[in-house]
């Protein structure tokens, strides 16, 4: 029993060594934050969306709120088209995705941006 008291004994304790990689760490992680906020700036500028996507955006830009079914009819789409526009570009931060199943989708703001920059809103 002796040697198994022992050896629990010279376990070594946590170094300086370790602390300063710790902060070295965080250091990088506050670095790779602001980096990924500096790209997505220029991402947006040179993000381009197709016709289809410009537009459901066109749309909900005049009508505020929309189902996939009335921008489907108003851009004389089919619904699968307008329904799959619209996730996408929910998923990519142009519109707000209903809360429940038969709800409007909405523009925000970056939608808005989108269409303000290249001149098609009006």
């Amino acid at each position: 029993m002796p040697k198994v008291a022992s050896r629990a004994k010279k376990k070594p304790a946590p170094s300086a060594a370790v602390g300063k990689l710790k902060l070295k760490i965080a250091a990088l992680e506050a670095e790779n934050a602001e980096l990924k906020t500096e790209l997505e700036q220029y991402i947006e500028k040179w993000e381009t969306l197709d016709g289809d996507a410009v537009k459901a955006l066109m749309y909900l830009s005049r009508h505020k709120t929309a189902i996939p079914k009335e921008v489907a009819k108003g851009n004389g789409v089919h619904l699968n088209i307008a329904d799959s526009y619209l996730k996408y570009l929910s998923n990519h931060h142009y519109v707000r995705a209903p809360a429940a199943a038969g709800k409007p989708y909405t523009i925000l703001h970056k939608g808005l941006r989108y269409l303000e920059e290249r001149g098609l809103l009006g």
